[in-house]
């Protein structure tokens, strides 16, 4: 079996094993072996097992919020916008749902059309680090430098820390600039 490593950058996937998740057999079953094949790094596997799960099973939040994380890691963009939209239908204000919702924009239309997303949003998490990070990559994937580097600087002043900013590669180098005094 080969196995893949995860990347670094994100958030670890036992993360996503709520012990609020009340599922009955087999659906348990499906999500524990979803979730399994996703920590051993064969998203695809864990792709073919979440969709075993019943109707009632696949619309849970948690659920929702799982399948988010699985259908970015396993590159299935559209499947992962799905999933944001159905979560954020449950839970307008939920942040995950958000960031996926964005993610899955950046990959299918652009960093321009994912700025749009969570623009609507800044008001309500201007204040959260995550946020703040995920709009200076795409300012940053846009081309804009300035809003770029005045986000990487929002998320500090929230408590982010520069290596949450250094997990992703097209920060770098307006962290290096920052840190020049530029």
């Amino acid at each position: 079996m080969n196995l893949r490593k995860r990347s670094s950058n994100l958030i670890p996937y036992s993360v996503y094993i709520y012990s609020g998740i009340s599922l009955s057999e087999p659906d348990c079953f499906y999500f524990a072996a979803a979730n399994g094949w996703l920590e051993l790094g064969v998203p695809s596997e864990a792709v073919r097992e979440i969709s075993l799960l019943s109707r009632a099973a696949e619309n849970d939040a948690d659920i929702l919020c799982f399948k988010c994380k699985l259908f970015l890691v396993a590159r299935e963009f559209e499947k992962a916008q799905q999933a944001a939209q159905k979560l954020l239908e449950r839970q307008p204000d939920d942040l995950d749902g958000w960031l996926t919702l964005a993610e899955s924009v950046w990959q299918i239309e652009g960093a321009r059309n994912a700025l749009n997303c969570l623009e609507k949003r800044r008001q309500f998490y201007s204040e959260n680090y995550r946020f703040c990070l995920a709009l200076s990559r795409y300012f940053a994937l846009s081309g804009d430098v300035d809003n770029a580097k005045e986000w990487i600087l929002n998320s500090l002043s929230v408590g982010g820390k520069p290596a949450d900013a250094r997990a992703f590669p097209e920060l770098h180098p307006h962290l290096r600039s920052l840190a020049r005094g530029e």
